[in-house]
């Protein structure tokens, strides 16, 4: 688990950043916070993670 990277789409500031906490605090990455899905999809595109 600990090299599990992951993206949180959430268009609901408040809820992304308590998934986000909550991932951390089990030992997960998490790389980005965006809130729709096509960002996600143009991030992941240019990234490549």
């Amino acid at each position: 688990m600990p090299n599990t990277r992951i993206l949180i789409v959430e268009d609901e500031p408040i809820i992304a950043a308590d998934l986000q906490d909550r991932l951390e605090q089990l030992g997960y990455t998490v790389v980005g916070s965006l809130d729709t899905g096509e960002a996600a999809l143009q991030w992941v595109r240019a990234v490549s993670p």
